[in-house]
């Protein structure tokens, strides 16, 4: 479990407990980039590491391929 810290800056984000994001691309290093609605958010390696995600009943295909 991720810090108050970490959980306050995500919230910040945009990135609320029970969020539906979609990852849609992934970067070198181990950062990525999430979608939540229209808007795109850059995660660090550090963080997005401390983040569990599961898929949704309504899961559409998304963009990120590992």
């Amino acid at each position: 479990m991720a810090g108050r810290g970490l959980g306050r800056r995500l919230t910040s984000l945009g990135l609320n407990i029970n969020a539906t994001i979609i990852p849609t691309q992934r970067r070198p290093g181990g950062g990525m980039i999430v979608a939540r609605g229209d808007t795109r958010i850059a995660l660090g390696a550090g963080m997005s590491q401390k983040i569990l995600v599961e898929p949704t009943a309504d899961d559409e295909p998304a963009i990120y391929q590992p």
